[in-house]
């Protein structure tokens, strides 16, 4: 709620049908005397291979539309995942044990879904990232943006923004990996960022950290498991993992500002907000409510509407509450814990699926996927959902398939059982990795089965009418029928009820039969009026009309349904990946960190800091800040048969022992005898906070966001308690908080206070106001507002106000280091991630030599294993002439420029002389100093964006990169993106860029281009066979006889195999020869 407002493949049979509910006639009009009773929990849709589970109803939570639309429902769970309880406190607040971040503001927009959850997925990596801040802007937009993704009518920012969400929405986002990012990269506040489509598209898959689980748990429909629900939120709040839910805020009928809290006696449909649980209260007396609950107790939540909403951004919701739905725990991990994602789906499920044809079979179902693995890695993980608490599961890997079209036609690899207690998005981690030695098919097959239920397999699928006419209605805005139809393809996704007798997903159409049609309509007109009171008159009215609408919809068309993709993500890794047991970042003193791989063969390799490698035997302390980097040692394990570059892959972290920290300071000002709300203080380094505070503002409360002591001036406080400080000076004054912990070094953090008596303006260099009766400079003349004070940088001004005198510093004009070059990767640096942020480059080519911001030429240091991974790096072209300097802002002048003359790189390509030709590919005489690329095809459209972000025109930028890579655009096209690579051979059959590797005092060279087929491969189909040798013979009878035929070097060069100048029978006979031998070998 905004701030501002409060594809099976069969045919469907009707035996198969159970739906106890209303009929027709009873929801046809508005009466005030409707009531009805839930008893259809699970009809069903019968098919020839399978039947499907009945979707319901649900509403998006935060937006301005109250459009219910079908999707797959989560059984409710009826037994507790936590046991005894009995040990709980009655009271608990997280916030003071495990900590919390900073009250969010989503402003004009309806974002509470996506603030709900960031905030619990903060949560659970709060402890290692005391200072974790992730974007809300980024999954907001995402989750609408994408051929693959919920598709909306209006594609406007703003529209976007309020269009409202759900917590499946998010878990499937991230299972993805589209976000999370950090909030830095994609700030809340900057939405005119989507207005440039390229930097939209480029943002789009970016991610700081993985999702690992997002656990989706409700109440059933007469809330019969209110007491397991509350027991799963208190032991997950318990355990420090914050939990988003959903409510229906109302500030007229069920708000009371004197205690904070809500409660209303409304059903879920009326969930209109989400907000965070972060602890509880058992005694909190239902007194204390608006409106009064039938029993004590409350949920302390966070909200995101800023800290001037309830109590400083918290409020109290009654256990009671009617609304409470939607729970969802997110826990993420970091970006780097696995390398590789294999997955087809990308739409929420509509429905789950059964692999029996009958609901009354309830038996193990399997699903299966098929991809292609991209080289030797190996699969440690896989995703999917799970509907049902309790569902076992068996996951097997099946590799070098023989039958595409079944997953398990190949070789098995042990198998990974367990069981699910809880519902949502889960990461099932393999007892043993899977090695895949090569480029060939592979299968990962899922048996599920639960007792409760049949319907365990998780899906895309549309749900639709189709006309006569051939034209359709999409029933469900989660998944259109022109999605599931385009991006599902043979052979990907299969399910059997025998894990033998596979079913792909695409082979046929799901038709509803009459009766089941019926049967749809009747679930959704229940659902349409289930919770509705007789005074409701208008939703009652808009009930009403929906009813006609779905009504109307059946008549004239026939219900369908497409299904897409199995809900399945499989994770790959380097082959042997050192996994770490710790998030990167904070390590408690009573642990240490410990490496695995959970293979059985190799050894685990690491070291620290960049020191000598030694063998991995014992978990490790943390004493410091420290980098591990691991790997595992195979030896001669996989010599013959696995590559070196597919091995030994390193994997590394950074970690840093556990000292007291701030998660955030806040603060309170007053002045003018009023109290203003909470306000945070802006983190400047590890160690510093700066408040800027008006003149007026000359009494300050500090509120510090942490779980340890706090000492100021000798008397000690808790985290989150007030800290008063009656007077503040004018100018510039610090204050200094000491924070303690049991066992833990102390930490000192300094809080500079700067009482604006006089405005600087570092970007004009002028004073833009005064409150002081004298202002004067060093050299003892006195200021005036408007006056220039660049001069003066680095020096202090004496200030007079009110007989008192003091001194306002003004900071020094800031100085870019020298950066030297990388001739190797073409960079310029290295430039902290300070300076780097606030860097402008001049190319002289943009509106007369305009600075534009360095942003697109930026390359972390951790994208290259070569480069300091805590640094930041400025590509950089040969031949070109830049200018750079850091930019103003309102604390700093801009700095003097550094201009740079970038060297040329060398003209003269290698000669291509000498070429042997070997079985498996060619070499040439100097291959072994030369670089080879592979062609990496960039559109003009993307290279022009490129030039943007370089500071360049699109025709200035193609000039210098003509004089690199070619004359032609084509030639740029084609090598500006390669990947250039040592190698021994150059494989037959392709084309490749060659040029002199750089040296440490010079670019790389110009290239050359190459392309050549094996000897022998007449026709160029790269592979030596009879046709070959028909053809050289053919050209043998040609030039025997004098026929007029030409052919031109490069035919002549592969025809004669034996390279004595001649073609004839002798070239046929070998190529026919290497032809048999080969096919032999190959069996």
């Amino acid at each position: 709620m905004s701030k501002l407002f409060g594809k099976l493949a069969a045919i469907i049979t009707s035996t198969a049908i159970t739906v106890f509910s209303l009929p027709l006639s009873a929801l046809a009009t508005v009466q005030s005397d409707i009531k009805v009773t839930v008893k259809n929990k699970e009809a069903v849709s019968s098919c020839q291979k399978g039947c499907v589970s009945m979707p319901v109803l649900k509403k998006s939570t935060g937006g301005d539309d109250d459009r219910m639309t079908p999707v797959a429902a989560y059984t409710p769970m009826m037994r507790s995942a936590v046991g005894d309880t009995s040990g709980m406190p009655t009271s608990f607040d997280m916030r003071k044990v495990y900590g919390i971040t900073s009250v969010k503001d989503q402003g004009e927009f309806g974002t509470c879904w996506v603030h709900s959850a960031v905030e619990s997925a903060e949560s659970s990596l709060i402890t290692s990232e005391p200072d974790i801040d992730i974007s809300e802007l980024h999954s907001s937009y995402y989750t609408y943006y994408g051929d693959d993704q919920i598709k909306l009518f209006s594609s406007k920012t703003a529209n976007i923004l309020n269009e409202g969400g759900t917590a499946r929405m998010v878990a499937n986002l991230w299972s993805q990996w589209i976000g999370p990012v950090k909030e830095e990269k994609l700030p809340y506040q900057n939405d005119k960022f989507f207005d440039s489509k390229y930097d939209t598209d480029m943002m789009r898959y970016s991610r700081d950290y993985q999702l690992k689980n997002a656990y989706l748990f409700d109440f059933d429909h007469d809330r019969t498991n209110f007491d397991e629900i509350n027991a799963e939120v208190k032991d997950f709040v318990y355990n420090g993992q914050a939990v988003a839910v959903s409510y229906m805020s109302n500030k007229s009928n069920n708000w009371s500002g004197l205690y904070n809290s809500s409660y209303t006696k409304r059903k879920p449909r009326f969930a209109n907000h989400a907000v965070t649980i972060v602890g509880w209260d058992d005694s909190f007396p239902s007194a204390h409510f608006k409106n009064t609950p039938k029993g004590d107790g409350a949920w302390l939540c966070k909200n995101s509407w800023g800290t001037d909403d309830g109590d400083d951004g918290y409020l109290w919701i009654s256990y009671y509450d009617g609304t409470l739905s939607d729970f969802a725990v997110y826990q993420l991990q970091d970006s780097d814990e696995h390398s590789i994602i294999y997955q087809y789906d990308s739409l929420i499920p509509v429905q789950t699926l059964s692999a029996y044809d009958s609901s009354e079979i309830n038996g193990p179902s399997y699903m299966g996927d098929i991809f292609s693995s991209v080289g030797p890695t190996q699969i440690s993980s896989i995703g999917t959902y799970i509907y049902n608490a309790g569902t076992e599961y068996e996951i097997t890997v099946y590799t070098s398939l023989t039958d595409d079209a079944d997953p398990t036609s190949g070789t098995p690899s042990s198998v990974t059982n367990g069981k699910c207690d809880y519902t949502g998005f889960v990461n099932i981690d393999l007892d043993e990795p899977v090695l895949i030695e090569n480029t060939d098919k592979f299968g990962v097959v899922v048996k599920l089965y639960c007792e409760s239920t049949p319907f365990v397999i998780p899906l895309e699928s549309s749900l639709y009418v189709e006309y006569p006419d051939g034209k359709i209605t999409d029933l469900s805005n989660l998944a259109k029928e022109s999605q599931i139809s385009t991006l599902t393809e043979r052979g990907q996704s299969f399910f059997s009820s025998d894990g033998e007798n596979w079913t792909d997903v695409v082979d046929e159409e799901l038709v509803y039969s009459e009766e089941d049609e019926q049967a749809l309509l009747d679930s959704f007109i229940f659902q349409l009026y289930d919770g509705l009171e007789p005074e409701d008159e208008e939703l009652r009215e808009s009930a009403a009309v929906d009813e006609g609408y779905y009504t109307r919809l059946f008549e004239k068309g026939d219900v369908k349904s497409t299904f897409g993709n199995l809900t399945l993500k499989v994770y790959g890794d380097p082959i042997g990946k050192v996994r770490f047991s710790h998030d990167a970042g904070v390590v408690s003193p009573d642990e240490k960190v410990e490496l695995y791989n959970c293979r059985k063969d190799g050894k685990i390799m690491y070291s620290a800091d960049g020191g000598e490698n030694t063998e991995y035997d014992s978990p490790i302390e943390i004493k410091k800040e420290t980098t591990i980097a691991a790997y595992t040692d195979f030896g001669d394990l996989y010599k013959g048969r696995i590559s070196d570059l597919s091995l030994n892959a390193v994997s590394e972290r950074s970690f840093r022992p556990m000292i007291p920290e701030l998660n955030w300071l806040g603060y309170k000002t007053s002045g003018d005898n009023s109290m203003h709300e909470l306000k945070y203080a802006v983190k400047q380094l590890e160690k510093e906070y700066m408040i800027e505070l008006s003149a007026y503002e000359d009494k300050i409360t500090l509120y510090p966001g942490t779980t340890y002591g706090v000492n100021f001036n000798g008397e000690y406080y808790g985290g989150f308690d007030a800290i008063e400080i009656v007077n503040v000076n004018y100018g510039h004054s610090d204050i200094k908080l000491t924070l303690t912990g049991a066992g833990l070094e102390d930490n000192e953090i300094i809080v500079h206070l700067n009482r604006v008596l006089v405005g600087l303006d570092y970007v004009n260099e002028v004073i833009s106001f005064s409150y002081v009766d004298k202002l004067i400079a060093p050299d003892g003349s006195e200021l005036k507002v408007g006056s220039k004070i660049g001069e003066y940088a680095g020096q202090d001004l004496t200030a007079v106000a009110n007989d008192e005198e003091f001194r306002l510093h003004i900071n020094e004009r800031p100085e870019i280091p020298r950066m030297t070059i990388d001739y190797k990767n073409e960079l310029l640096g290295p430039v902290s991630e300070k300076l780097i942020s606030n860097m402008e480059i001049c190319t002289g080519d943009v509106d007369g030599g305009k600075y534009t911001p360095i942003t697109g030429r930026v390359i972390s240091g951790e994208d290259l294993p070569e480069l300091d991974n805590l640094q930041y790096y400025i590509s950089i072209i040969p031949g070109e002439n830049i200018k750079f300097r850091l930019a103003a802002d309102s604390e700093h002048f801009r700095s003097a420029e550094e201009v740079y003359v970038i060297p040329d790189a060398p003209a003269n390509a290698p000669e291509i002389k000498n070429i042997e030709y070997l079985e498996m590919g060619y070499r040439f005489e100097g291959i072994e100093q030369c670089e080879i690329g592979e062609f990496d095809y960039i559109s003009p459209l993307m290279l022009d964006a490129i030039a943007e972000d370089y500071g360049y025109t699109p025709g200035t930028f193609r000039e210098i990169l003509r004089s690199r890579y070619g004359d032609s655009d084509t030639a740029v096209e084609s090598l500006y993106g390669a990947k250039y690579k040592n190698k021994d051979t150059i494989d037959y059959g392709y084309g490749y860029a060659v040029r002199y590797a750089a040296t440490g005092s010079s670019f790389a060279s110009a290239n050359i281009y190459i392309f050549k087929n094996e000897k022998g491969d007449v026709n160029k189909d790269r592979k030596v066979d009879a046709v070959d040798a028909s053809l050289v013979l053919a050209m043998y009878v040609a030039l025997s006889t004098n026929k007029d035929t030409v052919y031109d070097n490069d035919e002549t060069e592969r025809a004669d195999y034996d390279e004595n100048g001649m073609i004839d029978a002798v070239d046929a006979s070998m190529i026919l020869a290497v032809y048999t031998s080969r096919s032999v070998a190959a069996g």
